[in-house]
């Protein structure tokens, strides 16, 4: 067991944790988005980009707090990687929606859904870990399901590419593609972020 002289300020914990939240408001926004009227799409797409917005600025607050903090809980570069790690999945969260509205990506199949459900579940595992970084041991599982996670979302990916290479033609098979794309790009991103977490395990077990 660690001990310290100074009692440790756990701001940046909190604050990557409210981040992490953020990600699943946004993971449930666009649940509702793949199943949306065409009228309800540009609501939902704003609150994605409000979501994004919001979660850049915890960001800024955290670096800010990095910054003036005399004592982490964390490395600071620790703490600085998760939090780029936790903006870019939201980037890529903001730019599903993105992809819906743009492209009037109607009638999807399930693999979408599928796909965000895997999503959800990184997601909420990755908000548990973020409160529990300063305790190590407690962090292997969140690693070993991430990555689980991953695999079955890669899978779901393929299948996805292959139904929509069999059910459009080469435009509508594009336009589709570019939501398979980008869910799967959020699924990478978590388990980038599993893999840098699972760094800070080896060096403070």
């Amino acid at each position: 067991m660690r001990f310290t002289l100074f009692p440790q300020q756990n701001e940046g914990i909190e604050l990557l944790t409210e981040m992490a939240q953020q990600l699943g408001e946004a993971v449930r926004v666009l649940g509702e988005l793949l199943g949306a009227s065409v009228q309800d799409v540009p609501r939902l797409v704003t609150s994605l980009h409000d979501l994004d917005a919001d979660t850049a600025n915890l960001q800024f607050a955290l670096l800010t707090r990095m910054r003036t903090s005399v004592i982490s809980p964390l490395p600071r570069e620790d703490l600085y990687a998760l939090a780029v790690h936790i903006t870019g999945v939201m980037t890529s969260l903001d730019a599903a929606g993105h992809v819906i509205e743009l492209h009037r990506l109607t009638n999807l199949s399930r693999r979408p859904a599928e796909q965000l459900e895997v999503i959800g579940q990184q997601v909420d595992s990755t908000t548990r870990a973020m409160r529990r970084l300063t305790a190590p041991d407690d962090l292997e599982d969140y690693w070993i399901e991430v990555h689980r996670l991953s695999r079955r979302a890669e899978s779901t990916y393929r299948r996805h590419l292959a139904e929509l290479l069999a059910e459009h033609t080469q435009s509508g098979f594009e336009r589709h593609r570019f939501l398979a794309d980008q869910l799967v790009e959020t699924t990478r991103r978590l388990r980038d972020m599993a893999s840098d977490v699972g760094q800070i395990i080896v060096r403070e077990s």
